[in-house]
């Protein structure tokens, strides 16, 4: 998979904002996600101060961190497999808010949508670092970025080693999602607390 590009299309009334996200054909012999149907759910967890937190696991290459993520099981509504990710991976269920903040669609260079779907969520107050109660994740560790510093994140993960690239390509795209979305909703406050006390929802629910 090439260079990838991320485009906020437009408020979604159930999901807030809808992510149209252009992907060139992967590479002959490569397993995509975006095949599969169910689809994942991306964690934008941020701290009172505005910082997001990133993990890495122990496989991936020397200091490559990204937002977490988790699968959608079938038959397995998005807000209830955010809810599981927050405690199995993230350990913070129960402390913190979550809510909706977008989709992202992908399409194809023929301009044909792939089935799989990434599920935006924003969860706050998060102060004390994530722990994982899934050993199988391979979590290695945490460390907290400014928002504004996702774009930089992309720009690493789009410039990840040859064997990683596909993979850094496609991951790269939530995180510009996430950080334009976040931007255009500091710049429209009523446009987010609108939504915010419509979509709010607390993690134990």
């Amino acid at each position: 998979m090439g260079h990838s590009q991320a485009t906020v299309l437009s408020h979604d009334p159930e999901w807030r904002w809808h992510v149209r996200a252009s992907v060139p054909p992967p590479r002959v012999g490569e397993v995509t996600h975006l095949l599969k149907p169910h689809g994942e759910c991306v964690l934008a967890i941020l701290t009172s101060q505005e910082f997001v937190w990133l993990h890495t696991k122990d496989f991936y290459p020397a200091d490559c961190y990204r937002l977490p993520t988790g699968g959608i099981k079938p038959e397995e509504h998005p807000d209830e497999a955010a809810r599981r990710e927050l405690r199995e991976e993230v350990g913070c269920a129960g402390s913190s808010r979550m809510m909706r903040l977008g989709k992202v669609t992908y399409v194809g260079a023929s301009g044909d949508a792939y089935p799989f779907v990434s599920y935006l969520y924003q969860v706050a107050p998060v102060e004390m670092t994530p722990t994982s109660a899934d050993e199988s994740e391979r979590i290695s560790g945490w460390k907290t970025v400014p928002i504004s510093h996702l774009g930089a994140i992309a720009s690493e993960l789009r410039a990840l080693p040859a064997e990683w690239a596909d993979w850094g390509c496609f991951r790269a795209i939530a995180h510009d999602a996430v950080l334009d979305i976040l931007r255009r909703e500091a710049q429209s406050p009523s446009v987010r607390e609108h939504d915010t006390e419509r979509f709010a929802q607390d993690a134990q629910n």
